[in-house]
């Protein structure tokens, strides 16, 4: 039996999805131009965050 009060909520589960996809760093910053727009080199969020690589979704595109 669960009591219910007012205000208070419980966690009935949890999940994770992992994406079969990656993509660089630099290929994200590419993605956004981030040297002309931004004056920011391609290399620099991979040497900020030491990642190379990161899962995502599908695109826009392939999503429907």
């Amino acid at each position: 039996m669960y009591m219910y009060t007012q205000g208070h909520s419980r966690l009935i589960s949890t999940g994770a999805c992992i994406p079969e996809e990656h993509i660089s760093s630099r290929e994200i910053m590419e993605l956004i131009n981030s040297e002309d727009r931004f004056d920011v080199p391609y290399d620099w969020l991979e040497r900020i965050t030491g990642g190379q690589k990161a899962a995502h979704r599908a695109r826009a595109s392939q999503a429907f």
